[in-house]
């Protein structure tokens, strides 16, 4: 259910929807496949990043990285492929 997602936004291809969501307990990124035509879903919704406590995002406007934004004791910016796994160690990203 996308009733516990914040920040959706539509990947650049329009075939998936990034969003934020806290429903397995830390805030990560996620996201939906959908239909580009009728925008809908055609899955279930796919964790893409694990214990980060993600408090932001942005995908490149060719949508070949996606910038994450974290908060813990201090705050820094990832930037991600947006074809890699998932992303459970922020030593993955630069």
């Amino acid at each position: 259910m996308l009733d516990q997602a914040d920040m959706p936004r539509w990947s650049a291809d329009g075939r998936r929807i990034i969003f934020i969501s806290s429903r397995d307990g830390t805030s990560d990124l996620w996201q939906l496949d959908v239909d580009p035509t009728t925008g809908a879903r055609t899955g279930e919704p796919e964790r893409l990043t694990s214990g980060l406590a993600v408090s932001g995002f942005a995908q490149a406007p060719d949508g070949k990285q996606i910038l994450t934004v974290t908060q813990k004791s201090h705050a820094r910016l990832w930037t991600f492929a947006a074809t890699a796994n998932r992303i459970d160690d922020l030593a993955q990203g630069e």
